[in-house]
């Protein structure tokens, strides 16, 4: 069994849960779209997933979504900002309290799903795994690689708040997520860095 085996399994298990772009699984933009990028890749709403898997059971929180990518098999997490500081006075602390997400918890009860319907529990030394923080602000101009001041010293601007949004949340990332590799890129981008994955 190789991702793409994985993934149409998935699909021909839970034939109710449908693939959609990356954007019908961020509830901001799937009720109104924030940008003009049409994406063309479709990704399984893993969260659908784990409803029908643990139904009658307590849910457990898992990532959003799951897509093949060559012979690698992405979890991905999508994890917005844009609202969160166009609706909150945003300070340091604020943010740090944002991103505290279970990023490690979310990828492991996804991985067990997988397994389980699989029915192999060593899908993973067979198919290579990366998971992918998905993010609504510029991830490039404003990440974690560009900061090299205190940020709060500034007279903080939109830009200042989403590089301090991006350096915690990357913060958070790299403490969590150990075993496998993992990439941190804009909404926007998603698509080019499958096409990158895919090819490594």
């Amino acid at each position: 069994m190789d991702a793409k085996d994985l993934y149409d399994l998935i699909l021909s298990t839970y034939p109710s849960v449908t693939e959609g772009a990356i954007c019908d699984l961020h509830k901001p933009c799937s009720k109104h779209r924030e940008c003009s990028i049409k994406l063309s890749n479709k990704y399984i709403d893993f969260d659908a997933v784990e409803t029908e898997f643990d139904r009658g059971r307590v849910s457990r929180p898992s990532v959003d979504a799951v897509k093949n990518a060559g012979p690698y098999f992405c979890f991905i997490e999508i994890k917005g900002w844009k609202k969160y500081l166009e609706w909150n006075k945003p300070s340091e602390k604020g943010i740090q309290k944002q991103a505290e997400y279970n990023l490690k918890g979310k990828l492991e009860t996804s991985e067990e799903i997988c397994v389980a319907i699989s029915g192999q529990s060593n899908i993973f030394s067979q198919i290579p795994e990366v998971f992918i923080l998905v993010t609504d602000i510029d991830v490039n101009e404003y990440g974690i690689e560009s900061i090299h001041s205190d940020l709060m010293a500034l007279a903080v601007s939109s830009s200042d708040w989403e590089a301090k949004c991006n350096s915690i949340l990357e913060q958070q990332l790299n403490k969590q997520i150990i075993k496998i590799p993992k990439y941190y890129v804009n909404c926007k981008k998603l698509d080019d860095k499958l096409s990158s994955i895919g090819t490594e």
